[in-house]
């Protein structure tokens, strides 16, 4: 069996790809990376490994009902990763409902640089338009090079929060964790984004084979950082050509225990999720976010009025106290350090100290700061994202429109 090698690159809300030498990531990279933070893999198989045999059309082994596994089972928030044969001049994919009686395509979304009719069909579940707790039915028909037309069909099996232990295939349920910001107002605290030469950040790839149930990982992985883009880089993976359940890490520090995949889920800042066929397909995408990970987040602020002061006469009767609640103002169990008295919000000017420090789990909450004289009250209020392992840096400062029947935002 012949060498062969295959480049995977990750990115950040994590879009993670593993590309072939001679193919660019440039197309693919363009609609996330203003958000996103990359890191690139390479996997190689050798003449040693036990790894599945490829056929092309035209080849005495090739049947076309082999193109595809029976069925691919991908967690709702993973990335599946096909494609079909090389020898062909035609590709077409059609994915179905199969409960709808006259099998209707879907108009499935795939991601960015890819097509319904490439060789390679790539798709991010959770945009994709496909959803948890049902099997679709996905047909790839090719034109091979010897003039015949080939057809498979398989299942896609979607799964809510699927996580495919080392030990077992039990599923494990994962935190429902989601910051859509479009459900609230536009006034939002962000943290600041990773980077992959962060010298803090450590990665760890994890992958067992659905075919055999061998398992490989978790491993560390040394990322390369890309020159020009600080968001992308490369590494090197040894993987033998199957069909994959892969779960690449991404951890803040070294974790304690580099052998479990729990203890380094536990420090992880980032996760991504991929379900792929590494037969005939070269670029396994990973989209990596931290939205179900627990690891606590910080958030350090510097609170100031905005071209008044609390000491003015008009606004000295005055007290000023904070709040940090859930999103939707429920109650938050979450203790914070604040220093808003009147005294440091009489300057008018920068806090050279943080003034609101606090520690919590991952999530979207409402920052609100109230001023009261005992008869009236007057607030305003941002919502603050804390993501995991990072902190939250910002100056808040407060205008005078607090004061005004519009203001208490």
């Amino acid at each position: 069996m012949k060498k062969s090698v295959t480049w995977l690159s990750l990115s950040f809300i994590f879009l993670i790809l593993i590309l072939s030498c001679n193919t660019s990531i440039d197309d693919m990279l363009t609609q996330y990376n203003s958000g996103f933070v990359p890191v690139s893999y390479t996997y190689t198989t050798d003449e040693n490994s036990a790894e599945v045999p490829v056929y092309e059309p035209g080849d005495a082994g090739f049947y076309a009902e082999d193109m595809l596994y029976p069925t691919y089972v991908i967690s709702q928030n993973s990335t599946l990763n096909l494609a079909g044969p090389r020898n062909c001049s035609r590709y077409t994919w059609t994915m179905t409902d199969p409960d709808d009686e006259k099998d209707i395509e879907l108009p499935i979304t795939l991601m960015n640089g890819y097509t319904k009719t490439g060789r390679k069909y790539v798709l991010y579940v959770p945009l994709s338009g496909l959803y948890a707790s049902k099997t679709f039915k996905l047909k790839l028909t090719v034109l091979g090079n010897d003039g015949h037309l080939y057809t498979d069909t398989c299942g896609i099996s979607v799964y809510k929060d699927y996580y495919f232990n080392e030990s077992s295939n039990r599923s494990i349920v994962l935190s429902d964790l989601t910051n859509d910001s479009s459900e609230f107002s536009s006034r939002m605290i962000l943290p600041d984004s990773y980077s992959i030469s962060d010298s803090d950040l450590h990665y760890y790839l994890y992958a067992k084979s659905a075919v055999t149930g061998a398992i490989f990982g978790p491993n560390k992985v040394s990322v390369t950082a890309d020159g020009e883009n600080p968001q992308r880089g490369s590494v090197l993976v040894d993987l033998p050509k199957s069909n994959y359940y892969l779960t690449l890490f991404c951890t803040k520090g070294i974790p304690e225990n580099e052998a479990s995949t729990e203890v380094i889920k536990a420090s992880s800042v980032l996760i991504g999720y991929a379900s792929a066929d590494t037969r005939y397909n070269q670029d396994v995408v990973f989209y990596m976010e931290g939205d179900e990970l627990t690891r606590a987040g910080y958030a350090s602020l510097k609170i100031y009025t905005d071209g008044w002061s609390l000491s003015a006469t008009e606004y000295s009767t005055f007290s000023v106290s904070a709040e940090i609640l859930n999103s939707d103002e429920s109650a938050a169990d979450i203790g914070y350090t604040t220093n808003l008295s009147d005294s440091n919000l009489t300057a008018n000017s920068l806090p050279s100290l943080a003034n609101l420090i606090f520690t919590a789990a991952p999530n979207t909450y409402l920052l609100k700061i109230s001023f009261s004289d005992g008869a009236r009250t007057f607030t305003w209020s941002d919502l603050i994202v804390i993501n995991p392992g990072s902190t939250t840096e910002a100056t808040v400062g407060l205008p005078l429109i607090i004061f005004s029947d519009e203001g208490g935002g």
